[in-house]
């Protein structure tokens, strides 16, 4: 057959060689021949050649020429009930285990492929990965999707022929399920010898493709084809015999599958790379979320719970995968035997390393897993290692663990989960937000991820192994809460700070609407039109992230009054002081400075505010200069410096315009002092800085600044710091900042015990020392009526009391008060359903409904204790020892006799978990 180029040039009446007009015959022609396949013709319609191109379509990339690769595709029209397609039950043999799946021979795809769950739970083996972008039904976007490929070990369930392909892994090859043979067809294939690998019998629920046959192994498998009808034939295959075609029964129904998948190209790949993207500027800009991501959230929902002051969620498992998941333990070993090589030839790594363990413990980040979750062997383990920045100022060093590692034909953490839907807003969008307000501000959310618990069934997925010596073996770590390397984690906190917020939009509509919009990440970025909106805002932000026990800290402003109010100072609430310097000049006209004193005093254990304390140094400071001035006996000029501005203006002020506190020590130091003496100055220049931050004594003895001050010192007063107040409004300093601090001074209220309860374990010892402590007192008061023998039932009783009232006072005081008054309680207070009441005895305890009950008065009236603390942890050790280790209800049974802990049950299931003698009683037997 011509092609359409010879046909044309015969229309034409051109020759074959010059396809030209001069020319009326072939042997006229004095034209070459082909230069490629050498025949009487021109290269132009060369059929050989144009063959040949087609042939190899794709050519080596390094020549500059396009990889042109092949698609496959698999479309699928049946009539359910009507149309039979070809396909067989066959038993695929795996390494974990085998089992009966229904294969599809499809000639119309271009490769195999095999649901992922199956593979996975049968344990087939890998033997590679292919990249491809696979098209869903009536979708015109890809989805981009790296497949493993396995070995496919299958055995036809009659004559036990086993046969050998590779397959590529799929979530989900088609939803519908086969329709099977009517028992007509089926009786008519038995008799003529065809033996069908199912039986018509067989619900059709169950008759889902787990698999799918290919060209690339279709052809291999196929032999004989058998006509039974005009529409109807049957297929010989290594398999078993299977059918194709329509029957004579028909349904209504009909369903339509598509499975189209296409090798990446690197065409595609730098297409994409060079596409304006993500500018908002692109006609698919707008993002909504799919079927998918909307069950992903709702299930989100349910399984959100506020628990303790925190937020628990869970893992979103893919289907099927958490069951299945191996645990990775070899992987995970064999990384952390490299990680502790690698600690052993750099030591101060280890130590870093093991701070930010050590911390997440202490906080219950992470945990000890338990005995009888190690005998599970479901669980995963996940490898870990160091990134630091050196840049960074608050995390140098961060341990990121590795969710995408896993085992050869296995999945990892990662694979196993969803990533989840994008809850961010457009970076484009929150960008023009915040330019468009005059006072812009920022912060961010400390340890994020790290504030939000983990459900209890998914923490046995995040173990890592760890030691705290490099000598011994390692033992096993589980995180409680979200951690940083999985795949959903961005997800889950978006998630998570969109639920909380949903609670204040009633109570702080604008800053509710400024939280959905504003938030990236962890990061907060917003603006407001002054300062006082912006003040407010931050407060309330500040408010509602503390609820959820978050912190959002590293506060960064255009707005110098903004800064100010904030009062991100450096400085501790630990500890305050203050240094003398002595600046002279010597006979050389050379401007010297030398250091003579520094003063340094514990912050008072009443909670301050930062300038109430930097006001404090500035009076000790006031005071030690005019000791040091006294005793040197000398005239000179004395200057003061702070770097507090708040305290500056405090004491430039009016003192009878402040409060009681500001105003004592106002007074006092314009008493010592003059107001034009005092200056300001940055805190990067201030030595007494070490004092309230701390420094160990060999940085100390090398600090420049601390032996003899900044170097402006050393200048002409001319260059020293301005020292004029024109920076922040007197009106705002005297009122806004004052009534700041008054409500931070009312917030807490500490007491100090004689007796550090923390160092016992035992709350017989702690009785015991505690009633010791009180004779001495009582002793020293009384000499004449001194006790010198062993100590009385009765002292162990006052020393029980006692803490019984300290436990009371220092977790309850505030409602102890609103009791005193005869006022009630909060309704979001933990005990107010208990109805408490202040006894005879001045101890909180529950009014109960056993107020007619033959029961003596402290099962009747038990006393209320606080869950989270250590005197109750010792209390419930004692009575779980008393009764003989008895379990969790007899524990709390004999806990209630004279005792009510809120959730109390919680507690002594925790108590239980870590008694040593219980374990050792409970352990499982030795295989």
């Amino acid at each position: 057959m011509r092609s359409g180029k010879e046909s044309q040039i015969n229309k034409g009446r051109e020759v074959f060689f010059c396809v030209g007009y001069t020319c009326c015959h072939v042997k006229k022609c004095k034209k070459e021949v082909c230069s490629y396949s050498k025949g009487r013709h021109a290269r132009a319609i060369c059929f050989k050649l144009e063959n040949s191109l087609k042939q190899n379509s794709h050519i080596d990339l390094e020549k500059g020429k396009v990889d042109v690769k092949p698609t496959s595709s698999n479309s699928v029209l049946h009539n359910i009930g009507g149309v039979l397609l070809q396909c067989v039950k066959a038993e695929v043999i795996g390494h974990i285990s085998s089992d009966k799946i229904f294969c599809l021979f499809d000639n119309g795809s271009e490769k195999s492929f095999i649901k992922k769950n199956v593979s996975r739970r049968l344990g087939l083996k890998k033997v590679g990965s292919e990249r491809l972008n696979i098209f869903s039904f009536g979708c015109k976007t890809p989805k981009k999707q790296t497949c493993s490929k396995v070995e496919v070990r299958l055995r036809n369930i009659l004559n036990g022929e086993v046969t050998v392909i590779e397959a590529l892994e799929i979530e989900e090859i088609s939803k519908a399920t086969l329709s099977l043979p009517s028992p007509d067809v089926w009786t008519e294939m038995e008799t003529k010898g065809f033996r069908l690998t199912f039986n018509y019998s067989e619900s059709s629920e169950n008759c889902e493709i787990s698999l799918l046959i290919g060209s690339d192994f279709y052809w291999s498998l196929t032999h004989r084809i058998k006509r039974l009808d005009s529409s109807l034939v049957a297929v010989e295959t290594t398999l078993g015999w299977s059918l194709q075609g329509k029957c004579d029964e028909q349904s209504d129904c009909t369903s339509v599958h598509l499975i189209h998948s296409e090798e990446e190209s690197i065409s595609a790949e730098l297409r994409r790379f060079w596409e304006i993207e993500s500018l908002g500027i692109r006609d698919n800009d707008s993002v909504s979320l799919g079927n998918g991501d909307e069950e992903i959230l709702s299930e989100f929902d349910k399984s959100v719970c506020f628990v303790d002051g925190r937020y628990r969620v869970s893992l979103p498992w893919k289907p099927g995968m958490r069951e299945v998941l191996q645990n990775n333990k070899t992987v995970a070993r064999k990384r952390f035997e490299g990680l502790v090589r690698r600690f052993k030839c750099d030591h101060e790594l280890f130590c870093e390393y093991k701070d930010v363990i050590d911390n997440y413990v202490r906080e219950g980040i992470v945990e000890r897993t338990s005995c009888d979750s190690l005998s599970n062997s479901q669980g995963f383990y996940l490898p870990h290692h160091a990134v630091i920045r050196n840049d960074k100022t608050t995390s140098r060093l961060r341990i990121v663990f590795d969710g995408s590692a896993h085992e050869d034909g296995h999945s990892s953490l990662n694979q196993s989960l969803y990533t989840g839907p994008n809850l961010h807003p457009n970076m484009l969008e929150l960008l023009l937000r915040f330019r468009k307000n005059p006072v812009a501000f920022t912060a961010d959310v400390k340890s994020a991820f790290l504030q939000i618990e983990l459900d209890l069934r998914d923490r046995e997925f995040t173990r890592f192994f760890w030691t705290d010596n490099l000598n011994n073996n390692p033992y096993v770590l589980n995180f409680t809460r979200v951690l940083f390397g999985l795949r959903p984690s961005p997800y889950l906190l978006a998630a998570t700070l969109k639920h909380h917020f949903k609670k204040y939009k009633e109570q702080y509509p604008h800053t509710f609407d400024l939280l959905n919009s504003s938030i990236y990440v962890d990061d907060f970025i917003c603006g407001r039109n002054d300062v006082p909106d912006a003040l407010r805002t931050t407060l309330e932000c500040l408010q509602i992230f503390s609820d959820a026990s978050m912190l959002l800290r590293k506060w960064r402003t255009n707005s110098k009054q903004l800064d100010l109010l904030w009062q991100q100072e450096d400085a501790s609430k630990s500890a305050y002081g203050t240094i003398l310097y002595l600046r002279f000049v010597t006979c050389n006209n050379k401007i010297e400075t030398s250091f003579i004193c520094s003063k340094s005093r514990v912050a008072p254990l009443k909670s301050l505010t930062l300038p109430r304390l930097e006001l404090t140094a500035a009076l000790l400071s006031a005071r030690l200069a005019k000791q040091v001035s006294s005793c040197l006996k000398f005239n000179a000029n004395i200057y003061y410096w702070t770097d507090s501005l708040i305290s500056y203006y405090w004491i430039c002020g009016d003192s009878s315009a402040f409060k009681p506190y500001i105003k004592n020590r106002v007074q006092e130091i314009q008493l010592l002092s003059d107001p034009s003496q005092w200056g300001h100055c940055p805190g990067k220049d201030n030595p007494a800085d070490l004092i309230s931050r701390g420094t160990s004594a060999v940085k100390l003895a090398q600090n420049e600044l601390w032996w003899h001050g900044p170097p402006w010192l050393k200048l002409a007063p001319d260059h020293w710091p301005n020292r004029q107040r024109d920076i922040l409004d007197s009106e705002l300093c005297s009122e806004e900042l004052e009534y700041r601090s008054s409500v931070h001074v009312a917030v807490t209220q500490q007491r100090e015990s004689l007796v550090d309860i923390n160092r016992f374990s035992s709350l017989k010892k702690l009785l015991k020392v505690t009633a010791w402590v009180f004779r001495f007192v009582n002793n020293a008061r009384i000499v004449n009526k001194s006790m010198n023998f062993y100590i009385t039932a009765d002292e162990i009783q006052n020393a029980e009391y006692f803490w019984l009232k300290y436990v009371q006072y220092e977790f309850y005081s505030a409602k102890i008060l609103t009791l005193k008054r005869n006022e009630q309680l909060r309704c979001s207070s933990e005990i107010k359903s208990l109805v408490p009441y202040l006894g005879e005895d001045n101890l909180l305890r529950i009014t109960g409904r056993l107020l007619e009950a033959d029961l003596c008065f402290g099962e009747k009236h038990p006393v209320i204790l606080p869950r989270h603390c250590k005197f109750t942890e010792l209390l419930v050790i004692r009575e779980h020892e008393r009764i003989g280790h008895c379990g969790v209800s007899a524990t709390l049974t004999q806990l209630r006799k004279n005792y009510w802990i809120p959730k109390g049950r919680q507690l002594v299931k925790t108590i239980i978990r870590i008694c040593l003698i219980c374990k050792k009683y409970n352990a499982k037997p030795a295989d």
